[in-house]
């Protein structure tokens, strides 16, 4: 399957303590609109789940691989409270296709962070919570005593929610968040659950208002705005849907990489770039491989042989073996069409370093990233 929707597509995540189900009333009045919804229940959160495994950057992980795996493009990915460092970390890792996310009352992703760190002020507090984790089992216990005292839940929602809440994977609200760019360079939207017009934002989430990337919207609300106005709520994300519409690009059409070719630059493949040499014979050089956009990025130092080689002639080639299966390969052709320094060139390098490291790029040293135009790919799938 290529990617080939031009429709918003929704992905909506549930956060800490829930699964799918918290936004099926949401998802039920955007798609009476004609959207595609998608409500995926995080890793652990469904009742039986095995949650002592369970890391933030498995729930990362988890929803790229949905979106890869799904081919979805042009979607607007919502994170609510726990789940906007998911949301945030996902569009992070893929632009291309996360046009647009909104952060329902969520945490913002911050590189090196964790939501614990976020959680309060005060030390005392989240010593406490770090606490409870460690105490129950590295779970983080689902506040089913305190949904009663939810304001804006009636009685009956309050009882329904606490009856579906389950133990949250305790790490996942421990470990730190990685980022390659600050969540202020993202396309958002951050939906301010108050109690009433007159309440103040809290400080980080007006500063968002002066990014030109970003709006900042409230919705009367408590905590859990898919239950108490979900049609409310449901309109807020359709508004933010239009906004990423409107600075979409209006070029669509079918993506120059075959799928299988796209999932092995996706992943930590082994590759090798193959260039040409003064003489003619060929160099052949292991590398990390991506994708930005429709290219191929690769990082190299800038008086490299193949930076030299490429200098002079600019045809390259890379072959590619799925890092779990040497019979799934992949090759592509094509020719260099851009070289990149600068900050530019560092995100896409960090971005590739946490693929294939887990780490952003431990070297602050001359580096630059080439961008590969392909102009013939091919991937197979053997035995």
């Amino acid at each position: 399957m290529t990617t080939t929707n031009t429709r918003t597509t929704f992905v909506l995540l549930p956060g800490a303590w829930m699964g799918s189900w918290i936004w099926d009333e949401v998802a039920d009045h955007l798609r009476d609109h004609g959207y595609i919804v998608h409500t995926p229940t995080l890793a652990g959160l469904g009742r039986g789940d095995r949650t002592h495994d369970v890391r933030l950057a498995s729930h990362v992980q988890q929803i790229v691989n949905f979106l890869d795996e799904n081919d979805l493009a042009r979607v607007v990915l919502v994170g609510h409270s726990y789940s906007g460092l998911v949301a945030g970390q996902v569009a992070d890792r893929r632009p291309e296709r996360v046009s647009h996310t909104v952060f329902v009352q969520a945490f913002l992703p911050r590189d090196g962070r964790s939501l614990i760190d976020d959680w309060s002020d005060d030390a005392a507090a989240r010593n406490q919570e770090i606490e409870a984790i460690a105490t129950h089992g590295g779970t983080w216990e689902a506040p089913v005593a305190g949904i009663a005292d939810e304001p804006d839940l009636s009685t009956t929602q309050c009882e329904w929610l606490a009856s579906r809440l389950v133990d949250h994977p305790g790490s996942t609200v421990t470990d730190p968040v990685q980022m390659t760019v600050p969540v202020e360079k993202l396309n958002a939207t951050y939906l301010a659950s108050i109690p009433d017009d007159t309440a103040p934002l809290p400080e980080h989430i007006a500063a968002l208002v002066a990014e030109p990337t970003w709006t900042v919207d409230r919705i009367r609300a408590g905590h859990w705005p898919m239950v108490s106005v979900p049609a409310t709520l449901a309109d807020r994300l359709e508004a933010a849907a239009h906004r990423s519409e409107s600075t979409a690009s209006a070029t669509t059409g079918t993506s120059a990489v075959p799928p299988l070719v796209r999932r092995l630059l996706d992943e930590a493949s082994l590759a090798h770039l193959a260039t040409i040499m003064p003489d003619g014979s060929p160099h052949s050089v292991p590398v990390w491989v991506g994708i930005d956009g429709e290219n191929v990025a690769i990082l190299t130092a800038p008086g490299s042989r193949k930076s030299r080689n490429i200098a002079r002639d600019p045809r390259v080639s890379i072959s590619m073996t799925a890092h779990s299966s040497p019979t799934t390969m992949a090759q592509v052709r094509g020719r260099v069409i851009e070289r990149i320094d600068g900050d530019r060139a560092w995100t896409i390098i960090d971005r590739l370093s946490i693929k294939y490291l887990g780490q952003r790029y431990p070297l602050r040293e001359d580096r630059v990233v080439l961008l590969i135009q392909i102009e013939h790919a091919w991937g197979n799938e053997f035995g």
